[in-house]
């Protein structure tokens, strides 16, 4: 782990075993990756390029960034269970408060769900009422075309009318000739 890596800004940064161990110590504590590198006096992107070039370090700051949570729901079970070498009773506030925290934890995971599946949804009623809107918009077309189509052909009827006439009162006189009178 130990070596020099460039800095932005060239200066050198050397990861030491006691950068190492101070890391350990804060993300086990509870810290942020980036408060963590903040406090040891890393920079973030440093802390990732040791990552990159060591995947077995990522692996272990996971495991250190668990072991918080590990650490405090042992000592909750150690609580409701109790421990004879350490003289803990069995302790029924630490069950109830237990049991509270996981009925909170499935409230708001129930309430997550509602609120996931109301998304899910609008989300269908919207693209409903867009798909029914487009059908909307072509039967209007659509209508509109059928009134222009029966329109034009009324109009052919009464030309073809008014030329039928034209014609048939020129056979009935005649054609130009005029009427003698």
């Amino acid at each position: 782990m130990a070596g020099k890596a460039k800095r932005s800004g060239g200066e050198n940064s050397k990861f030491t075993k006691e950068n190492y161990e101070q890391m350990k110590n804060y993300l086990m504590a509870g810290l942020s990756l980036r408060d963590a590198c903040t406090m040891v006096g890393l920079a973030y992107s440093t802390w990732n390029g040791y990552e990159q070039k060591d995947p077995s370090l990522r692996r272990k700051r996971k495991q250190w960034q668990g072991m918080l949570k590990a650490r405090a729901k042992m000592n909750i079970a150690e609580h409701i269970y109790g421990n004879k070498k350490k003289n803990i009773k069995p302790s029924a506030g630490y069950s109830k408060a237990y049991l509270d925290s996981l009925s909170d934890q499935e409230y708001k995971n129930a309430q997550n769900a509602v609120a996931r599946a109301t998304a899910r949804k609008i989300n269908a009623e919207t693209k409903r009422l867009e798909i029914e809107t487009q059908l909307a918009n072509m039967n209007l077309t659509d209508l509109r075309q059928q009134i222009d189509d029966a329109n034009n052909a009324k109009q052919k009827n009464v030309d073809d009318l008014a030329s039928a006439i034209g014609k048939g009162m020129e056979g009935l006189f005649g054609g130009d000739d005029e009427i003698e009178t």
